[in-house]
């Protein structure tokens, strides 16, 4: 599914599966939660890259 990100503004493929970019990175409950208040729905790989990296 393509979807176009929240955060940034660009667009990108959501799979929805086990097989989807966001199934690799692993966030704090912290982070977690600040982007489901922040947010929506799902971001990019870019920008969940960003918030990864900060932990």
């Amino acid at each position: 599914m393509e979807k176009i990100c929240p955060e940034c503004g660009k667009t990108f493929e959501c799979k929805h599966n086990t097989d989807c970019f966001c199934m690799k990175y692993v966030l704090d409950k912290q982070t977690l939660d600040l982007l489901k208040e922040k947010y929506k729905d799902c971001i990019c790989e870019d920008c969940l890259k960003k918030y990864s990296d900060k932990q």
